[in-house]
């Protein structure tokens, strides 16, 4: 148990998160919008619960047995010790601050007639102290044996958790609003974004591919995209909802048309090879460019949509010069719609109607190509995202 008194890391007691806002009235019909604030996030708890990985709370023994002359037995099931490998260990960092967010926004909205209005909106950040897992006994490129030339060979991977990756964030959307009027509800919005960082938390991986150099991995963050466009809009039907025919009234009026539409830039790809041509033990380390890398995957061409000839082997012994995630894949289209009325049942009741359809037009969204070069699926698409389907529901309130 830990001592009384213990502390994982170093307190973090200088947490200032001040937060300015500001609103000022333009014209009748225009508003405009700032803010600024700093923003913090605490460490995952998993940092600190990771520790029972550790020996000798979960020491790995090898027993050996030779079936021919056993030394395995009920009375001695330990057998014979074979030679144990070294420990891996796992640890925070005593300097572990929170990550900090600074971010700030600037909007102009002008009303363009009644209920409805459009939003001309920047926003941008910068985060710093963001986790990920630093193997500080990573050896150098070079030749040899991997476990020899590490700084320390008496143990294996040294694997510590430090917060000093950052992420960068900038947006520009343009955003059109209506409120419910004459049946129609609407909000469409464009937003053009460039967001980069040096890879996911600890929790995820979260290594870069040269621990001593993380500014090799500073780009693309595996989720940015550039351009996209999302419209929902709500429609209530106007045919024979004030038809004097009761049955037409309460049957086929009143219905409403809902819908989400999604248009986006495909995610980052990721150029990798299998094998570890560094001879550090680090995983996905990046190829050399040769060429102008290129990806034109999707809309038919599902193999080979990855130019391989940009690419080469890294020279034995170095890491490659592939930026981090620097193609990007197929986009997505995307339209999902619903049809609901609620009928009335007396007394308070209520039965609601509902069928909906996702992807409805089934537009082929594929997913990223095996981007592993060197192997025979390289630049070829194996999976999409799941095709139209249709459901019916119902829901009784009362």
């Amino acid at each position: 148990h830990p001592a009384v008194g213990f502390e994982f890391h170093e307190p973090n007691n200088n947490l200032w998160a001040p937060r300015l806002g500001a609103t000022y009235r333009l014209t009748e019909k225009t508003v405009l919008r700032g803010g600024w604030g700093i923003y913090y996030n605490p460490n995952q708890m998993n940092t600190f619960t990771f520790l029972t990985n550790n020996p000798p709370l979960a020491a790995e023994f090898t027993f050996f047995s030779d079936p021919a002359n056993p030394t395995l037995s009920f009375t001695k099931p330990f057998g014979v010790v074979g030679p144990g490998a070294p420990p891996d260990v796992v640890s925070p960092n005593r300097d572990l601050p929170p990550a900090q967010k600074n971010q700030w926004s600037f909007d102009i909205q002008q009303e363009l007639f009644l209920n409805t209005a459009i939003d001309l909106q920047y926003v941008g950040s910068r985060t710093k102290n963001l986790d990920r897992s630093f193997f500080v006994n990573t050896p150098r490129p070079g030749l040899g044996a991997i476990q020899p030339r590490r700084p320390n060979p008496a143990f294996g991977n040294l694997r510590i958790i430090q917060n000093d990756l950052v992420a960068d964030y900038d947006a520009f959307t343009v955003h059109l609003r209506r409120r419910m009027s004459q049946g129609l509800q609407a909000s469409v919005h464009y937003t053009f974004s460039r967001n980069k960082d040096m890879g996911t938390n600890s929790n995820a991986g979260g290594r870069t591919m040269d621990d001593f150099d993380i500014r090799r991995d500073y780009g693309p963050s595996n989720w940015s995209l550039p351009h996209r466009f999302v419209a929902s809009y709500l429609y209530e039907v106007p045919a024979f909802r004030n038809s004097q025919q009761a049955v037409l009234r309460h049957v086929l009026g009143g219905w409403q048309i809902g819908g989400v539409t999604t248009i986006q830039s495909g995610t980052p790809i990721n150029v990798t090879i299998s094998t570890d041509r560094a001879n550090t033990g680090s995983p996905s380390q990046r190829p050399d460019v040769v060429g102008t890398p290129s990806a034109d995957c999707g809309k038919g061409k599902l193999v080979n949509c990855i130019d391989a000839t940009a690419y080469a082997l890294p020279a034995q012994f170095t890491f490659g010069n592939a930026s981090r995630n620097h193609l990007r894949g197929p986009r997505r289209v995307n339209t999902d719609l619903s049809l609901a009325k609620n009928f009335r049942l007396g007394g308070g009741s209520q039965l609601q109607f509902r069928a909906e359809v996702f992807n409805v037009f089934n537009t082929a969204n594929f997913d990223n190509p095996n981007a592993t070069f060197g192997t025979a699926n390289f630049g070829r698409i194996t999976s999409a995202q799941p095709m139209r389907q249709i459901q019916l529901g119902a829901r009784l309130t009362f």
